[in-house]
C-alpha cells in the first residue's frame, strides 16, 4: 500500500497567541488543515486573511508603477522574510511596501530598482500564500475561550511537530487505515519513482480515499506489460527507447520521456522473446519461453491465432479478477461488511466460477446436456495451467458456486432493506436492484472479459504489418529506404493505437470495478515559493497549558 499513514492533530491557542500558532503551522509546511461539520471560520483568522489579501492588492498595484517599467527580467533568489508571527509578518509587509513606494522615485540605478522589484514581487507572492493558507484554516471554540484547530500530518512527522509546536498540541492520534469512510481524511501517495510514474492514470479518475488500496503499483506492472504484448518488436522497442531518452534529456517533456522509456523496454523484451526486429524474424535466445505459449513466436501460423485469443482471455480474466478482489478489500477496510457480504464477495465468487463454467460449456461443444457428463478436458486449463480437468468436474464444482452467488446478489438488497426497516417502496426498489444485478452482472462479466481480446488482435496486427514492411527489404537499397519509412509510420500509428487501447482497458474495464476516486489529496500549508521564503522565529514562553507560544 502506497498511502502514507497519517496522524490527526488537535491544537489550541488563546486569542493573543493565535498568530504565533498560525505561523508555526504554516511554517511547518507538512500540515493539512481539517474540515468538518463542527468547524468554521474564526473572525480573527478571517481578519488576518483579509489583511493579506489587501497587501497582495497593494503589491500588485505597486508593480504597475512606471518606475518598474523597462526593467529586463533577471533571475533573482527568493526574498527572505523574517518575523515572529503571522500578524507581525503582515505589518512588516505593509512597512516594506511603503518604503519601496517612497524610495522607488529616488532609485536611478537599474540594479537598485531590480532589488526593489524583487521585494515587491516577494511580498505579493507571500501575501497570496498567506491568504490561501489562512482561508483554509477552520476552527472551533475550545475550553477557556481558546481557539481549536485540527489537521493531519504524516505519522512520521509527529516528533518534529511536537518539538516545534509542543505547547499548542493537545492531542495527536494515528488515523487507522481500517475505518468508516471519512471525506475529510486526506490521502498522501508516496511510491517509488518507477511506480509513481503511473500515478497520473489513477488520479485521472480522482484521488483514492484514505482507506482504499492504491492501485498504482498494479498499474505500473500491468500497463507496460499490456503495451509490450500488443507492440512486441525488438526494433520498435529500441526506437522507443531512443525517443524516450531524447525527450528526457533534450526537451521539457520529461514525464513522457520516462513513460516512453518504460514502454520501449517492455516492447523490446517481448520482441526479444518473440524473435522479431522491425518485422524481420530471428532465432530468439529466449525461445524456451515460447514453450509456454507458441503463439507468441513472430513466425506463428494462422493455426495459432485461436490459442493467442485464448491467452488474451485468460490474461483479462486475472486482470478483472484482481479488480473485483480489490473492491472486496476496500469494502472490508471501510468496515462496510454488509456490502462485502451481499455485493463484493458474491461478485468475486460469481466471476471466479462463471469463467471456468464458460470454459466447460465450450469444452462440451455448447451442448448443455453434455455439460455434466463430458469427459473432455476443460479448455484453457491445460495449455495455460497444465491442468487436466474433465468438463463434467469443472461444471459440478462451478455450478453450485454460481447459483449461490447469484442467489445472494438477487436476495441481498431486499434482505438489507428489510433489516433496515425501510418502507415498502424502498423494499420494492431493492428487489428490482437485486433482480437487475442477477441478470446484468453475468452479461457484464462476459462483455468486459471479451474486451481483452484486443491484446491478441493488436499483437496479430503488429505481426502482419511487420511482415509486410519486412517484405520491402527484398527490393535492395530502395526497399531498405521504403522499409525505414514504413516502420516509422507503423510505429507512430500502431504505438498510438496500442497506448489508447491499453489506457481504455485500465480506465473503463478495470478501474470502474473498484475505484471511487472521491478522496482528498493531502495538501499541506506552504511558507515557501519561487519568489519568497517565510521564516518565523520562536517565541520563548513558560506556558505549558496548550495555549502558549512556540517552544524556545
Amino acid at each position: 500500500m502506497a498511502q502514507v499513514r497519517l496522524a490527526r492533530v488537535t491544537l489550541a491557542a488563546s486569542a493573543d497567541r493565535l498568530p504565533t500558532l498560525l505561523a508555526g503551522l504554516i511554517g511547518f509546511e507538512r500540515f493539512h488543515p481539517a474540515r468538518g461539520p463542527t468547524m468554521g471560520q474564526d473572525i480573527r483568522i478571517l481578519l488576518l486573511a483579509s489583511r493579506a489579501q489587501e497587501l497582495y492588492g497593494r503589491a500588485a498595484d505597486l508593480l504597475a508603477n512606471e518606475g518598474f517599467r523597462g526593467l529586463a527580467p533577471v533571475p533573482t533568489p527568493p526574498v527572505e522574510f523574517r518575523s515572529t508571527d503571522v500578524g507581525s509578518s503582515l505589518e512588516d509587509f505593509a512597512e516594506q511596501l511603503e518604503t519601496v513606494r517612497r524610495n522607488l522615485p529616488l532609485a536611478a540605478d537599474p540594479s537598485e530598482r531590480r532589488s526593489l522589484l524583487g521585494i515587491v514581487r516577494g511580498i505579493r507572492a507571500a501575501s497570496l500564500a498567506l491568504f490561501r493558507a489562512l482561508q483554509r484554516l477552520l476552527s472551533r471554540p475550545g475550553p477557556g475561550g481558546t481557539i481549536v484547530l485540527e489537521g493531519f500530518i504524516r505519522e512520521s512527522d509527529r516528533p518534529d511537530l511536537e518539538r516545534r509546536l509542543g505547547t499548542f498540541v493537545t492531542r495527536v492520534e494515528t488515523v487507522p487505515v481500517r475505518g468508516p469512510d471519512d471525506p475529510y481524511i486526506p490521502t498522501l501517495l508516496v511510491n517509488p519513482r518507477a511506480v509513481a510514474l503511473f500515478e497520473r492514470f489513477a488520479l485521472e479518475r480522482g484521488v483514492p480515499k484514505y482507506n482504499e488500496i492504491d492501485p498504482t503499483p498494479i498499474v505500473a506492472l500491468v500497463f507496460p506489460l499490456f503495451f509490450g504484448l500488443m507492440f512486441g518488436d525488438l526494433g520498435h522497442g529500441i526506437a522507443l527507447l531512443a525517443l524516450g531518452l531524447y525527450l528526457l534529456r533534450r526537451t521539457k517533456w520529461t514525464y513522457w520521456g520516462e513513460l516512453i522509456l518504460v514502454f520501449g523496454a517492455a516492447a523490446a523484451v517481448v520482441g526479444l522473446v518473440r524473435g522479431v526486429f522491425f518485422g524481420v524474424t530471428f532465432p530468439s535466445p529466449l525461445s524456451g519461453v515460447l514453450a509456454f505459449l507458441p503463439a507468441l513466436d513472430a513466425r506463428f501460423t494462422l493455426a495459432y491465432i485461436p490459442l493467442l485469443l485464448e491467452a488474451a482471455i485468460v490474461i483479462g480474466t486475472f486482470h478483472l479478477g484482481s479488480a473485483y478482489a480489490i473492491a472486496l478489500l476496500n469494502q472490508l477496510r471501510s468496515l462496510r461488511y454488509a456490502d462485502a457480504l451481499v455485493v463484493g464477495l458474491p461478485t468475486l465468487l460469481l466471476y471466479a466460477s462463471l469463467v471456468p463454467l464458460g470454459f466447460a460449456f465450450l469444452g462440451a461443444g455448447f451442448r448443455p446436456q453434455a455439460l455434466f457428463t463430458s469427459a473432455a478436458n476443460t479448455p484453457f486449463l491445460g495449455p495455460f495451467f497444465g491442468l487436466t480437468v474433465p468438463v463434467a468436474m469443472t461444471a459440478l464444482v462451478a455450478t453450485p458456486v454460481v447459483l449461490a452467488a447469484l442467489a445472494v446478489l438477487v436476495a441481498g438488497p431486499p434482505v438489507r432493506a428489510l433489516f433496515a426497516r425501510r418502507r415498502g417502496r424502498a423494499i420494492g426498489r431493492a428487489v428490482l436492484d437485486g433482480l437487475l444485478a442477477g441478470v446484468a452482472r453475468p452479461a457484464e462479466f462476459f462483455m468486459n472479459t471479451v474486451s481483452y481480446v484486443r491484446l491478441a488482435a493488436l499483437l496479430i496486427a503488429n505481426t502482419l504489418l511487420g511482415s509486410l514492411v519486412a517484405g520491402a527489404l527484398a527490393y535492395g537499397p530502395a526497399g531498405l529506404a521504403l522499409a525505414a519509412v514504413l516502420n516509422v509510420l507503423v510505429m507512430a500509428m500502431e504505438g498510438l493505437i496500442v497506448y489508447l487501447q491499453d489506457w481504455r482497458l485500465h480506465m473503463f474495464e478495470w478501474f470502474t470495478r473498484f475505484y471511487s476516486g472521491t478522496g482528498t489529496a493531502f495538501d499541506p500549508l506552504q511558507a515557501t515559493g519561487a519568489a519568497f521564503r517565510l521564516h518565523w522565529g520562536p517565541a520563548p514562553t513558560t506556558d505549558r497549558s496548550g495555549t502558549g507560544g512556540l517552544p524556545g
